[in-house]
Parts: C-alpha cells; structure tokens; sequence
C-alpha cells in the first residue's frame, strides 16, 4: 500500500508531505487579505462551532478544535476521539468560537 503525504501509515505515524511553501504562508500573503481563509486562521487553535449551508435551506452544526486552514477547506479536530472531520470552506455560512485565553 503506497503512503500519501499528510495520511496515517500502517503503524498510525503521520507523515507529513515536505510542499516548498505552506498553505499558511500562502494564506498569510497580500493577496488574501480580508479572505475568509485568513479570518479562520486567527481562530486557529480554538474550540468553534460552524454552522454549513448544505443545499438551498439545510444546515448541519459541527464544532471542534481550529485545527487547520486550507485553500478550500478547514480541519476540525474532536479532542474526544482525536479524529479530525475536513470541511468545505465554501459552505460555511458562520462560525462561533471561543477566545484565546
């Protein structure tokens, strides 16, 4: 079975994929100011709950941990099962978090 960057091995270890410049630096750039994207990166870390629009009328509530911030997605990590749930950045609609103490 072929190991993909980012993606548990067969022992549970997490590699991770050596890109020559993180999506965070890419983010962080001029050209995103004002972007949600880098509006979710000063959350990072933070418990949040966000409220997804799916379809024309249907919303689903998940929460967790800001645990990462990509191009088109977010990463939301459930501290009581250590599993992480990727989201569609582009169907979010709000976002509730808690502060940084």
């Amino acid at each position: 079975m072929k190991n993909i960057p980012n993606y548990p091995d067969l022992t549970g270890s997490v590699k991770a994929s050596a890109e020559p410049e993180s999506t965070v630096k890419i983010i962080r750039s001029k050209e995103y100011d004002g972007s949600m994207q880098q509006a979710l990166l000063d959350h990072l870390g933070n418990y949040v709950q966000i409220e997804f629009l799916i379809g024309t009328n249907n919303t689903v509530i998940k929460e967790g941990i800001l645990d990462d911030v990509g191009l088109n997605f977010v990463s939301l990590l459930d501290e009581q099962t250590g599993r992480s749930t990727i989201c569609d950045l582009y169907s979010i609609k709000f976002m509730t978090c808690k502060k940084k103490s």
